[in-house]
């Protein structure tokens, strides 16, 4: 994914929209549930904290939105997605993130997609960093260009922690 922006120290222009109604599309779907904080500093740094469920591992993501408004999404780590990553098309239109560009996506079967990039400013590790997220699928998830240079700690069985922090 190469090429698309990565943090705020990059000036990627984006459209600034007001998206306080996008809010009410959250209650329709039951993969994207706006949650509680679970990114906690502790002696060593931030550590985001999450669950196994279902032999999924979940983390949350703060999706910063205006000055005063910011979601957070439950998502699914996805250690074979090398992209950032993924929320639904739908869950997209309804927050109104800036289109970027449409790419040809190599899936985990080997089939080819066209899908469409958009910007999103999320809060990880404490810092707010803008990314690239793929309009696709019907769960959100989170890819390896996220975690790169982080600890990714899973317990796998259902309520099993899963913990994203520093590479000590």
């Amino acid at each position: 994914m190469g090429g698309f922006p990565d943090s705020r120290a990059t000036g990627v222009a984006g459209e600034q929209r007001s998206r306080g109604e996008g809010l009410k599309f959250f209650h329709k779907i039951s993969i994207v549930q706006l949650v509680s904080t679970k990114a906690y500093i502790d002696q060593d740094g931030i550590v985001i904290h999450g669950s196994v469920v279902g032999l999924q591992a979940r983390i949350n993501v703060i999706l910063c939105l205006s000055l005063s408004s910011n979601i957070e999404i439950e998502c699914v780590v996805d250690t074979g997605f090398e992209g950032y990553l993924t929320l639904p098309s739908a869950v997209i239109t309804e927050l109104g993130l800036p289109y970027l560009a449409r790419i040809d996506a190599n899936l985990a079967n080997n089939s080819n997609v066209d899908v469409n990039v958009h910007l999103v400013t999320i809060l990880w590790n404490g810092i707010e960093r803008d990314v690239a997220v793929l309009a696709m699928g019907s769960r959100p998830l989170i890819g390896t260009a996220l975690l790169e240079d982080s600890h990714l700690s899973i317990d796998f069985y259902d309520g099993g922690k899963v913990l994203v922090d520093e590479i000590l």
